[in-house]
Formats: structure tokens, sequence, C-alpha cells
């Protein structure tokens, strides 16, 4: 996908795949992002202000996922990605509802790639999750250039129950490089909010009639 403005191309995903930089589109609203089955949902991220840590929660919505096991509990990125040989880094805010004792896990990223290619994950999360919103990362190398049609953070454990029944995320973010970077909104949401300012704004003001003084 590339940046245009008045029909000149500024940008594409290529170009803008340098560190800091949020590959993910609609991590601030989760508008293109979905959930496994039917076992999950988003919500304001105001929901969560009684929270630990909940002052980390930079995006609008937090994905709430709960099901009867872990592989029940998914969330996948669904839009397709071209990322270039190299590393990158997926960070994000995440936390349990662990307070009963439940053994808890750490979360694995896969891909449309890691599907064909073994099925094993891109990498895990360092530490396990608690019942306190933590900064998890998970950084991995790609041997080649591929397009992903799916990317999903979870645990593929049919045993595995969900400590205390739900899983949240925020701040979810993608970038090239080994380091994690404070979160960020993706150049290409930024240009769709001001290309929808500027159509507000052009059909807000009407025409007036010739001659006319105020």
């Amino acid at each position: 996908m590339s940046i245009y403005i008045d029909n000149k191309k500024l940008l594409s995903l290529p170009d803008l795949a340098g560190g800091g930089v949020n590959l993910f589109r609609n991590t601030y609203d989760f508008a293109t992002w979905r959930y496994t089955t039917d076992k999950g949902g988003f919500e304001p991220a105001s929901n969560y202000n009684s929270d630990s840590n909940h002052e980390f929660i930079q995006t609008k919505t937090v994905a709430h996922l709960w099901g009867d096991n872990a592989a029940e509990a998914f969330l996948h990125y669904t839009q397709p990605l071209t990322l270039g040989k190299g590393t990158y880094t997926v960070s994000f805010l995440a936390r349990s509802n662990n307070g009963n004792n439940v053994p808890s896990f750490g979360l694995e990223l896969y891909s449309s790639y890691t599907n064909s290619h073994g099925g094993l994950p891109h990498g895990r999360t360092k530490y396990n999750l608690s019942n306190i919103w933590s900064q998890y990362n998970i950084t991995f190398a790609l041997p080649e250039q591929v397009t992903l049609t799916d990317m999903s953070l979870g645990y593929y454990d049919l045993k595995a129950l969900i400590p205390g029944g739900s899983l949240y995320w925020a701040n979810l973010k993608l970038e090239k490089g080994p380091v994690a970077t404070p979160w960020s909104p993706s150049p290409l949401d930024i240009l769709d909010e001001i290309e929808a300012l500027k159509s507000t704004c052009s059909t807000s003001v009407e025409p007036k009639p010739i001659g006319y003084t105020s």
C-alpha cells in the first residue's frame, strides 16, 4: 500500500519499514482485526481505568478475548502485509485475569508464513502473562520477502485454561528491527484521518451565491 497526496506517490509500506514505524493498520480501534470464532470483542479502553498500569493504554480500544481454552483466544491481523527480508519486532500491552491459580502462559506469534513452514511460531514472549498490564515483545527474522495474509497472537494449547477466563491486548505494533519503540499509529491510518477530515470540511462549507456579502 502506498501514500498518495494530490495523485503523487510519496511513500509505500516498504519505504516506511524502518524502526519506529508501525506497520500494523488500525491498531487504535481494531477496525479490521478479528478474533477466533465468536469468542472475543473490542471494548473502549476507558472500561479499564481501574486496572493496574491502565495509564499505559494508548489505543482507543482494547481487545478482550475469551474461550474454553487458550487456543480459542487468538487475535488476528488479516490485512495483507508485504515484509522484506530482515528482523522485525511485534510489541503490545497484555494481561490476563489470573487470580484463581490457573497456570499462566506466554503468547506466541504465528502467521501465514509459519503455517506453511512447519507450523512453529515466529517466537514467544519472554515472560508469562500476569493480571497486570505489562509490555511484551516478540522479535523474529524473515529469511526472504513474504506477503502475509494473516498474523496472529495467542497460545496454542487445547488443554491450557485461560487464566481468569480472559485475555486483553492494547498498543499493538509491528516495526522493522530488533527494538520495540513506544506505540504509534500507522502513518497510513493518519493519512486516512486527514482525508476524512478534508472530506468533512469540504461538505460542511456551503457555497455562497455570486454577489453574496456577509
